[in-house]
């Protein structure tokens, strides 16, 4: 067998028409085909890709044959939801990533995620950065979550399946895409409808992409691929900064300006702040200013580039990868390897990152098959860049060019930037700021196992076992070089550990059976059982404090150690699906699926979700009236209809938390700050969908159309709670949100306009169309906006005209103001700024308003123009008094309607950048309301004490002394217990053996132990079992030379913990171990001894 270019053809099925007698050609495209006698046999010679070829035998031994390649059929198998399916007989919207695609776009792209980036029509792939690493998020159709719940906050994320083992981003924050080469890849497919993804419930409600990568095949000789890629990188568009001159001729104008509105009363200023830049003097008599130019002893002699100082010109990716792959009669396997090694855009980002993957498939004989997966990638990245928590702070665009990067001595210089923050502030320069030692690394591992039995013909029962599991370690370490010095005190290094393990299982029994009734009507009918577990925990540790930026700056070096946070999660899902495909003469084509799951994320009586799906389709190219249309090779009609869920909810939210504090240096419990909803169940996502896919001219031309509806039922957001529970979050099913769209097949861009090239137009483009108001809500609104106009204001004239506004939010319920500054605004400057905003809005100060105004007008106007240069020649002005700026918002028509505001937090969101949240109106009205209720609740309770201050202090001075007595008290009676227990204690070869069992907490063992050390340094083995709160704690105490002889107080405390159902463990000297079970305490004291072997 060869193909039309003379090359064998492996694989090629050579069949007995209508008998069971075949065979597979080898490597070398050979066969031999036994089989009995019969008259005129018919021979059928088939393969994907290919085109069938028939001979009637008439016996001629040897017979060579040629196939020639099949447009129509290449790419005609389609991933699908637990199996597969020609493409011709696809009834759901499925976009498939071509063989081609993917073979052009690997050799630039170093990640997977990247491949579907603008390949795929509906599929939107968005990134925020691009460092190296970073991933894409994908959104299919749009959002059927519109919030985010609390955690990673990945909603509307797709379903990833790759060989088979699903990886649920929305519930890990993991893109299991990007530790894939491209050059693995065999196809991506992504199922896009709810009919297509309904198979998959819940998981599947915002799409699925199925990745298969590449294995070998039968009879196929082992094969080795190598390849190298190697590219360079540079930023396309960069901010270009000021140099000498053109910073000094902003500085004056800076200063002119200030004096000449100083000098006006439009503006306050201070003569000593401007003279760290210019010469200023006042005249005693007048009272006025005069500006005598810049002070030129002030600015240095360099002019430099600073965006271009942080840049890594021509940053080098390289890519290699290795694979070999072949297979035998019965089996077929594949291994490769791959690396990247990839510098970022700035200095001192690099990025390493290695894969392996192994694949193996084997007959075992002509019933059973089985085969796995085994994937292992590490990743790790070096570079400067901040802790994300904090924000992205490379500020080199906007420091000053008159300084050098470092000075005289090679230090780095540091940026003075007083006025701009505060006296003395001198913060890092852009270059030493990437001098931080940031380390991130990965380590991902999956696999699955699985076995096929076909007992019987059309019958294949399946079974499947999966694991992933991700580890991700970070570290951000900032040296005291790129810290800013504040009040002349030098900082002090800081350093952030996290740590990030996750692991996910999944099992799978599935049965298929295909059967046909006659020729014209095939069945294929599918049922499976599935079990899915999710495991997460984290661990985050803040260090500051080291004797040695350089070398001593692990956490074992740092002076102090903040207190650290862990969490802990568990879930699962427990599901039954099926699956029911009807296809008559190749024509019409039916597809009915149901799958039922049972989520631990919802409560008794809410935590099964059904969601069913059916779809349609009519393949009228097969009709005969069609027959004799050469130039249409397929035709679809598409229908489907189809329903999924999603538990966009964070685990248990219907059932109470609690979180541990420390109090007074005890620990204790708190309510969680979330509210449970024991009625909280399934957002529902119902989608109809109609689509087209056609090929034409021989395969020369093909693609396909859809239109879709989508609606979600009942999506989980925060609900309002009232404020007396002192709770704040509540989440319940209350939205409701749709989706429609059109998927176009092409966009085009012509006399600078963008053109949408679609097979069909919304119905009714010219008819009539009204847009409703909310007016209440459109009143709250206008109040809240135009207050963030006041507070701006305000805040310049309380803190200083360095803030400038870097984002808001305004809802009809309050109002939210980001603005830089350098610190944390005390509660004398929000009370100032809260005073000054009412005393505006009680002068009920008219609004003035300029339509387009040209904006060079509006600046003489002295509007703040926000946003650079995002403006057109045309803008809106709206002012308010002495307040101007550039705003296309809407506004009450004076401040008189805002009523009144009050500042209800302050806080910060990143670095040099803070947040005001408050309330105006109405709300304030209910703010106070409260708490002059709670104030009478508290007078109450203090039986109505004329000074409520005065009472509450007393109390607490009085808890006080109560509770250093008890502290005395519990140190009386652990020295006379520590007597005792010297006293009872036995001598055993010549070793003091202290054993007891006390009611007593674990500090105050602890420190027994330790003193009965103090007082018997040699020969000493002490065991105390102890009970504090119902639970038992096992503690052993072993002098020096004891372990010196082989003691373990680690390993003995870890066997014996589990009598008490508890683990420990320590060091060898002293160690410890906590449990559930006090009835065990004796016996795990007596084994510790038995262990000891004294």
């Amino acid at each position: 067998m060869i193909d039309s270019e003379g090359n064998p053809l492996v694989g090629v099925t050579v069949q007995i028409e209508g008998t069971s007698y075949g065979v597979i050609t080898d490597a070398d495209g050979n066969y031999i085909l036994e089989f009995p006698s019969m008259a005129h046999p018919k021979i059928v010679f088939s393969s994907i890709g290919y085109k069938s070829k028939s001979i009637e035998f008439r016996g001629v031994k040897e017979q060579n044959m040629m196939l020639e390649l099949d447009h129509v059929a290449l790419d005609d198998l389609v991933v699908i939801g637990y199996g597969s399916k020609s493409r011709r007989n696809v009834t759901t919207a499925i976009s498939t990533v071509s063989q081609e695609q993917i073979s052009k776009l690997a050799a630039t792209t170093p990640t997977l995620d990247g491949l579907l980036q603008g390949t795929v029509k509906g599929v939107l792939a968005t990134t925020a950065n691009g460092e190296p690493g970073s991933s894409l998020k994908l959104n299919i159709r749009g959002i059927t979550s519109p919030y985010p719940k609390s955690g990673k906050g990945n909603n509307n994320q797709p379903l990833y399946v790759i060989d088979g083992v699903p990886t649920f981003m929305e519930d890990t924050g993991i893109n299991p895409l990007i530790n894939i080469s491209p050059n693995d890849i065999e196809s991506i497919d992504v199922l896009k409808d709810a009919a297509a993804t309904a198979i998959y419930g819940s998981r599947g409600a915002n799409g699925v992409v199925i990745v298969k990568t590449k294995n070998g095949k039968r009879n196929e000789k082992t094969k080795v691929d190598f390849g190298y890629t190697f590219s360079f990188s540079n930023p396309i568009k960069n901010y270009v900064p000021l140099n000498i001159s053109e910073y000094k001729n902003v500085q004056d104008e800076i200063l002119r300006n200030t004096v000449n509105s100083m000098n006006d009363g439009s503006s306050m200023g201070f003569d000593y702040i401007l003279n760290q830049y210019g010469n200023v003097s006042l005249n005693e008599e007048t009272g006025l200013y005069t500006y005598n130019g810049l002070n030129e002893s002030l600015y240095g002699k360099d002019n430099v580039n600073w965006a271009d100082e942080v840049i890594n010109k021509n940053a080098p990716t390289h890519q290699y990868n290795v694979a070999v792959r072949g297979g035998s009669n019965k089996t077929n396997y594949s291994f490769s390897f791959n690396g990247m090694n990839q510098e970022g855009l700035l200095l001192n980002d690099r990025m390493e990152r290695y894969g392996a993957r192994l694949s193996i498939d084997s007959e075992i004989n002509k019933y059973i098959t089985v085969g796995g997966v085994l994937d292992y990638t590490y990743s790790s990245r070096k570079s400067g860049s901040n802790d994300p928590a904090l924000g992205y702070d490379n500020d080199g665009w906007m420091t000053r060019p008159d300084l050098a990067v470092r000075d005289a001595d090679g230090n780095f210089q540091r940026v003075d930037k007083f006025g701009l923050y505060a006296d003395t502030y001198n913060d890092a320069n852009a270059v030493a700021k990437l001098q931080r030692k940031t380390k991130y690394e990965n380590d991902q591992f999956s696999g699955n196992a699985y076995i096929d039995i076909k007992p019987v013909k059309g019958l294949t029962l399946h079974a499947d076992a999966n694991i992933s599991r991700f580890i991700f370690s970070n570290s951000y370490f900032s040296p005291k070089i790129t810290l800013p010095e504040q009040f002349g005190m030098e900082p002090t290094s800081t350093l952030a550990e996290s740590n990030y393990r996750n692991t996910n299982t999944s099992i799978n029994f599935r049965a298929d059976y295909k059967f046909t009734l006659t020729e014209a009507h095939r069945f294929d009918v599918m049922a499976g059982y599935s079990a899915d577990r999710y495991w997460s925990k984290e661990h985050d540790q803040a260090y500051s404090g080291f004797p040695n930026d350089d070398v001593l700056n692990n956490a074992s070096s740092a002076t102090t150690v903040n207190k650290p946070t862990e969490t802990y999660s568990k879930s699962g899902l427990n599901s039954i699906y099926g699956r029911l495909s009807y296809d008559f003469l190749s024509r019409y084509l039916l597809d009915f699926s149901l799958r039922s799951d049972e989520s631990s994320k919802f409560g008794p009586g809410n935590k099964r979700g059904t969601f069913p799906a059916v779809s349609l389709a009519w393949r009228i190219n097969q009709e005969p009236f069609l027959e004799s249309v050469r130039d249409i090779d397929d035709l679809k009609f598409r229908l489907s209809w189809g329903k999924t869920g999603s538990t966009n909810v964070s685990d248990f939210s219907y059932i109470q938390y609690f979180n541990g504090n420390q109090y007074g240096g005890q620990s204790g419990l708190t309510l969680a700050s979330t509210y449970p909803n024991k009625n909280i169940k399934w957002e529902m996502t119902t989608e109809y969908n109609a689509g087209v896919d056609f090929t034409l001219f021989n395969g020369r031309l093909n693609g396909s159309f859809d239109i879709y509806h989508r609606k979600t039922d009942g999506a989980l957001a925060p609900a309002p709670i009232a404020l007396e529970f002192g709770i704040g979050t509540f989440y319940s099913n209350i939205l409701d949100l749709t989706n429609n769209g059109f998927e176009f097949i092409d966009t085009k861009k012509e006399n600078n306009l963008p053109i949408h090239i679609t097979k069909k137009l919304p119905e009714h483009l010219d008819v009539p169309m009204m847009a409703c108001v909310d007016t209440e809500k459109r009143a709250a609104c206008a109040a809240n906006h135009s207050c963030t106009h006041l507070l701006d204001e305000a805040l310049r004239q309380v803190l200083g005209t360095h803030v400038e506004q870097k984002g808001s939010l305004v809802t009809p319920e309050s109002l939210r103001f980001d603005f830089s500054h350098f610190q944390k605004v005390t509660d004398e400057q929000l009370r100032e700024v809260e005073h000054l905003v009412n005393a505006k809005i009680r002068e009920n100060i008219p609004l003035t308003e300029y339509r387009n105004l040209p904006i060079e007008k509006a600046k003489e106007l002295g509007a703040i123009a926000l946003f650079g240069e995002k403006y057109g020649d045309e803008v809106r002005v709206v002012q308010f008094g002495n307040s101007i700026e550039f705003c296309g918002g809407t506004h009450v028509p004076a401040t008189g309607k805002i009523g009144m505001v009050r500042i209800i937090s302050e806080s910060s969101v990143a670095a040099g950048v803070r947040r005001i949240e408050a309330i105006t109106g109405a709300k304030v009205e209910e703010l106070m309301d409260t708490v002059q209720d709670t104030l009478n609740d508290l007078k109450a309770l203090f039986n109505n004490a004329p000074d409520l201050k005065v009472a509450i202090r007393k109390y607490i001075d009085e808890n006080a002394g109560l509770k250093k007595q008890v502290e005395e008290f519990m140190k009386e009676k652990g020295a006379a217990l520590k007597a005792r227990l010297v006293e009872n204690a036995k001598e055993i070869n010549g070793v003091k053996v202290v054993k007891a069992i006390i009611p007593m907490s674990a500090d105050v063992v602890k420190d027994i132990a330790f003193q009965l050390k103090g007082e018997i340094p040699a020969n000493l083995f002490v065991v105390i079992g102890s009970v504090d709160n119902n639970k038992p704690m096992l503690t052993v105490m072993i002098s020096e030379d004891l372990v010196k002889a082989g003691q373990n107080a680690g390993k003995l405390v870890r066997e014996a913990a589990k009598l008490i159902q508890g683990g420990g463990g320590g060091q060898p000297h002293f160690a410890t171990a906590g449990g559930k079970n006090p009835d065990g305490l004796n016996a795990a004291v007596d084994k510790v001894i038995e262990l000891a072997a004294l």
